[in-house]
C-alpha cells in the first residue's frame, strides 16, 4: 500500500502541471481545471488500486503508448465532459465576455494572417488565450492541444478519439475562426 502511495505521489508530481494546463486551456477556468486534473489522477489511482485490466489494456494498447498520453487523454475527456455539462448560463457569460472584450480591445484589427503573425508575439498569445474560450469546443480542444501542448495531428486524434482527417480539418477551421475573432 505504501508503494502505491509513493507511486501516485510520483505520478502527481510528474504530470499534474501538464494535466492542469491542458484542462485549463479547454475549460478556461482554473478551479475547474484543477478539478479535472485531480479527478484524472484519482481515476488512475482507483484503477491502479483495483488492479484493473481495463487500465492495463489502455496503457498497453496501440492507440495509447504511455502513462502520460493515457493521463492526458483521460484529462481531456474529463474536461470535455465538464464543458458539455455547463448550462445556458455559461453561454450567456461567454457572450457577455465577448462584448466586453470587443469594447476593451479598442479597434485593433488584423487584416490578414501575415499581419497577425507579424504582430508582437507575447501580446498575440494573450489575445489568442482570451479568444480561445469563445470558439466551439471541437475547435478549442484541437487548437489548444496543437498550439499550446505541441501534439501532432495523430496524437490529437488518439486523445480525442477522432480520425486524423477530422483533427486536421478542425484545426484549419478553428484557426480561421480564431483569426476572425482577432480581427474584431
Amino acid at each position: 500500500m505504501e508503494d502505491l502511495a509513493k507511486h501516485i505521489e510520483q505520478v502527481y508530481n510528474s504530470y499534474s502541471k501538464k494535466l492542469y494546463f491542458t484542462a485549463l486551456r479547454i475549460l478556461g477556468n482554473s478551479q475547474e481545471a484543477e478539478d479535472a486534473m485531480q479527478e484524472t489522477v484519482l481515476k488512475y489511482y482507483t484503477l491502479l488500486k483495483a488492479d484493473s485490466d481495463d487500465l492495463q489494456d489502455n496503457l498497453h494498447s496501440n492507440s495509447i503508448e504511455n502513462l502520460g498520453a493515457w493521463l492526458t487523454s483521460v484529462c481531456v475527456r474529463k474536461a470535455l465532459d465538464m464543458v458539455r455539462s455547463k448550462n445556458r448560463k455559461r453561454e450567456r457569460e461567454i457572450e457577455q465576455r465577448q462584448e466586453i472584450e470587443e469594447q476593451m480591445e479598442g479597434g485593433q484589427s488584423y487584416g490578414s494572417v501575415e499581419q497577425l503573425e507579424s504582430s508582437d508575439e507575447q501580446l498575440m498569445v494573450q489575445k489568442i488565450k482570451r479568444a480561445l474560450p469563445l470558439l466551439k469546443e471541437k475547435y478549442r480542444v484541437v487548437l489548444s492541444l496543437k498550439l499550446f501542448e505541441g501534439y501532432d495531428y495523430e496524437e490529437i486524434a488518439d486523445i480525442t478519439k477522432s480520425n486524423e482527417g477530422s483533427v486536421r480539418s478542425r484545426f484549419m477551421r478553428g484557426k480561421e475562426k480564431l483569426v476572425e475573432l482577432l480581427k474584431r
